[in-house]
């Protein structure tokens, strides 16, 4: 299962963090990344923190991706045992996660709000898992399907 995140955020925790960090961590820039570090009116430093923070968040944001379509696959084979998640994809602009998987004879693919998502992580919740395993069950593929000759 591959997870991807489209866009870029920060937490206040990895802001503060990269705020913090010793010059020899941050990323180096390239010339577009200085053009627009010039644009925005921020030092080349203050960009290059940005950068790191935003790459502290990602790693942990892949994690959690990660963490979640593992779960959510094995919810969907006690669904449809032929059915499997090829990749989960947040974007970040639209607070959306973009499910897509396959089975042998059809594919899927849904969306899921982040909010839920997240608010689920947190706290577990079986009112919200309910609400994400119904979505699941609306675009779900229901198995072979027999075809008249």
């Amino acid at each position: 299962m591959e997870v991807f995140v489209r866009g870029a955020r920060s937490s206040s925790r990895d802001w503060s963090a990269a705020q913090r960090a010793p010059l020899d961590l941050l990323p180096q820039l390239d010339d577009e990344q200085k053009a627009e570090a010039q644009r925005g009116n921020l030092s080349e430093e203050a960009y290059a923190r940005t950068l790191y923070a935003q790459q502290l968040t990602g790693q942990a944001t892949l994690q959690r991706l990660l963490k979640f379509g593992q779960w959510l696959d094995a919810k969907i084979e006690g669904i449809n045992s032929e059915c499997r998640i090829d990749s989960v994809e947040l974007n970040t602009w639209e607070g959306m996660l973009h499910i897509q998987g396959k089975s042998e004879y059809d594919s899927f693919s849904f969306d899921l709000d982040e909010d839920v998502v997240e608010r689920f992580m947190t706290t577990g919740s079986a009112d919200l898992e309910a609400a994400i395993l119904r979505v699941v069950e609306i675009f779900l593929p229901r198995g072979k399907v027999a075809i008249a000759s």
